[in-house]
């Protein structure tokens, strides 16, 4: 793809202005204010968290709003929980589809205000977000660029998934203080999702 001068290429142009990306304000901290309105305390998780460096950052975001933040990021893979919690970092070993892991964490169904994947690689991640998160809760997923330029689809799976188990998912362009380690290789866009009514397959 032509190289622009903003570093987008032509497809990543047409995909943060196409017209089922709705523009953002600018602000995650908005968007987690008018749905939380009234609140003091919030409870998140970084679904697939690597080495947990989003977690603290996300937490630092909340505590601007909130008096009381309770965070915490879960990785299937071993070592990379280990080089987080190394650095401090508030991560854990989770294995979602073990039976009992989900109380051992403390991540049960309908547990989380907020539920974070960060560049996610498969399906399965957004749809054990819909199942950890609250009712009233928000899930935030973000994508990497390569996927999206290269026609992967796993954006459109994800709002399929997310609709089907009663989510409203919507498209916003990537807001300005939302915590990214890698902006050049991220999507311009994240979705974000409030339940709604059930979309059936078909």
């Amino acid at each position: 793809p032509t190289a622009q001068p903003d570093g987008l290429s032509d497809k990543s142009l047409r995909m943060a202005s196409n017209p089922g990306v709705a523009p953002s304000t600018g602000s995650i901290q908005a968007i987690i204010r008018e749905q939380f309105s009234g609140r003091s305390s919030i409870a998140f998780a970084d679904l697939a968290t690597g080495t947990g460096e989003f977690v603290p950052e996300f937490r630092e975001l909340l505590l601007r709003q909130f008096q009381e933040v309770d965070g915490i990021g879960v990785e299937r893979l071993g070592w990379l929980v280990r080089e987080a919690q190394a650095k401090g970092y508030a991560v854990v070993h989770w294995m979602p589809d073990v039976e009992g892991d989900d109380e051992r964490i403390g991540l049960t169904d309908q547990s989380r205000d907020i539920v974070t994947i960060n560049n996610i690689e498969s399906r399965p991640w957004a749809l054990v977000a819909a199942r950890i998160a609250k009712p009233d809760g928000l899930l935030i997923v973000t994508f990497d660029r390569y996927d999206i330029e290269e026609g992967r689809a796993i954006d459109w799976w994800v709002e399929e998934g997310l609709a089907q188990q009663g989510w409203q998912p919507k498209r916003v362009s990537f807001p300005d203080d939302y915590p990214r380690s890698h902006r050049d290789e991220e999507a311009p866009f994240i979705i974000v999702a409030r339940r709604g009514p059930s979309k059936q397959p078909g």
